[in-house]
């Protein structure tokens, strides 16, 4: 089965039928996007790092989907607008 990518302005948009995506968000990377992803089960997130944050809020998500067995990463949010997939795609610097 071919691998899919899904571009998706917001992690919540993926569905059980993307299981196994490659799925470029231009959502944050906090616990709450990383439960939908954790929902969907895609192989891979991406999600925008948002200025990491306090307590590493913006990339929280890396750690939790790991201890759930899914690869996640992040995008500098100087290089690609947070919201906007398409510039985490074209734009994003891991």
């Amino acid at each position: 089965m071919p691998m899919s990518l899904r571009v998706v302005d917001s992690i919540t948009e993926l569905k059980p039928a993307d299981a196994g995506c490659i799925a470029v968000s231009g959502s944050h990377g906090g616990i709450s996007s990383a439960r939908y992803a954790l929902a969907a089960r895609p192989l891979l997130s991406v999600f925008n790092d948002a200025g990491v944050g306090r307590d590493g809020a913006g990339i929280a998500a890396l750690d939790f989907l790991q201890t759930h067995g899914l690869a996640a990463c992040t995008v500098a949010h100087s290089g690609a607008r947070i919201g906007e997939a398409q510039s985490t795609l074209e734009n994003g610097v891991f």
